[in-house]
């Protein structure tokens, strides 16, 4: 037995893996002459080698078989027809978790599997066979998750939630879901929305409703002149076709109840209770690497349809447009973001236009203070990673500096520049710089710092839970 002397050194003195090697070495060099005896010649060790090699199984070529392990019967044929685009291909790792990665992607199963080989030699060329083993995961579904966001300006009344998700997969049938969330605080919002797939192609049909009733502000400049009651009640149906797990295409129609009140103050606006309907096709993509701070990838959403907004407004095409963009260097992160929407300057009722203000929405503004009917919003970003939070904390800290611009245009409309109500189209460009610190923590990302805007406009911003 060689035993080096590593004195008060012990196994867990990484930093000194080297030295403890070089004990070890010469340990073994004070032995030379004791262990010489046991030496093989290299003819010999070239036999053991051949010897040993001939024992062990050659690596398998290509998948011959998928057979899938369940006790859901439905599951097992759904996965099985899922993963037969692997038979042929390579036996490797790589490939095999690429495929099983996307079933492990909702959180739905514990996936593992194992390969087997045929019966026969086992050296030469030989295919595989897989078994995909799928369990449920011990905490669900269904599954419930819970979360705050907030929202808070100087002079401004802070809007902060706590948010239910419900989530309930292959509820019906494999690849269906129930899907649901609330949000209890400033506003008070229930949806809930039955995805029900249709074939294993990705066709799908999804009826949902919502509830939402919460407060808006209408402002002249930065002065608020009301406080509005929004309520809406309503469904709908959409259809649509599941690319993957990252993009969807639908179509639908929806149609809501909606009272539009004054609370408190005058803004020369009246009151209104009527039914709205729209008609739309929606396309989504979300190729992102992470729901807080993105470090890489694309998210967009693009929606065009027909708004009608009760008897006495003005119907109107809508068209709508999100984009987000993250590109990471080193301990250097790069955002951008894009978004816009039309009504074709119709005269549509003030509950369905658009709105812009507010932390992430030019944030030197108040909130949701321009109020539109076309508009578009611009943010390019830069993260520098500073820090990490120990486990299980958080992740990254970062010092954030960023650049927005905005535009809002509407007809007649109070409070969007401050001008006359009875002028016909008002329309100008907001500006600003943020800048501040961002924190990814067990809530969510909670940033923390002012903002500078033109026209004399500047904040102090703090968020909670929401995305950069």
């Amino acid at each position: 037995m060689i035993e080096p002397k590593t004195g008060d050194m012990t196994t867990m003195d990484y930093s000194k893996a080297e030295d403890l090697a070089k004990l070890g070495y010469d340990a073994t060099e004070a032995q030379k002459a004791k262990l010489i005896a046991y030496a093989v010649s290299d003819t010999e060790w070239a036999a053991y080698l051949a010897n040993r090699t001939s024992r062990t199984a050659d690596r398998p070529r290509n998948i011959a078989s998928i057979k899938v392990d369940t006790e859901n019967h439905e599951v097992k044929e759904a996965v099985e027809r899922k993963l037969q685009k692997l038979v042929g291909q390579p036996a490797e790792a790589a490939v095999i978790d690429k495929r099983l990665d996307e079933l492990r992607a909702d959180e739905r199963y514990e996936a593992t599997y194992q390969v087997s080989y045929p019966k026969g030699p086992i050296r030469g060329v030989r295919d595989a066979e897989i078994t995909v083993k799928l369990a449920d995961k011990e905490n669900g579904p269904p599954f419930i998750l819970i979360g705050v966001n907030g929202q808070a300006q100087s002079g401004q009344t802070p809007r902060f939630t706590l948010d239910l998700t419900y989530l309930h997969q292959d509820f019906g049938r494999y690849g269906s879901e129930l899907r649901g969330s609330a949000h209890l605080g400033w506003l008070q919002q229930f949806d809930l929305e039955y995805y029900r797939l249709l074939n294993a192609r990705g066709i799908f049909i999804a009826p949902h409703g919502e509830f939402t009733r919460r407060p808006y502000f209408i402002y002249h400049g930065q002065n608020r002149l009301s406080e509005r009651l929004w309520q809406q009640g309503g469904g709908g149906v959409d259809v649509g076709y599941t690319f993957s797990h990252s993009t969807e295409v639908r179509a639908g129609w929806q149609a809501w109840s909606q009272r539009w009140v004054t609370k408190t103050g005058s803004d020369g606006q009246g009151d209104s209770s009527q039914v709205a309907h729209l008609f739309d096709v929606r396309y989504a993509h979300d190729s992102q690497d992470r729901a807080e701070v993105a470090q890489r990838g694309f998210q967009y959403n693009v929606g065009a349809g027909y708004l009608k907004a009760g008897e006495q407004a003005a119907a109107a095409p809508r068209i709508v447009g999100r984009l987000q963009f993250a590109h990471t260097i080193g301990g250097n992160s790069f955002l951008a973001a894009a978004e816009g929407g039309t009504l074709f300057n119709r005269d549509v009722a003030q509950p369905y236009r658009f709105t812009l203000g507010g932390p992430g929405r030019l944030s030197a503004s108040a909130f949701e203070e321009y109020r539109g009917t076309d508009y578009f919003y611009l943010r390019e970003a830069y993260l520098r990673r500073i820090a990490k939070l120990p486990d299980p904390l958080g992740q990254n800290i970062y010092l954030a500096i960023a650049y927005e611009a905005g535009q809002m245009r509407a007809p007649r409309s109070m409070g969007v520049t401050g001008t006359d109500y009875a002028q016909p189209v008002s329309s100008f460009l907001r500006q600003d710089v943020m800048f501040g610190v961002l924190a990814e923590t067990p809530l969510g990302v909670i940033s923390f710092g002012p903002a500078l805007g033109d026209a004399g406009r500047r904040k102090l911003s703090f968020t909670i839970g929401r995305s950069f």
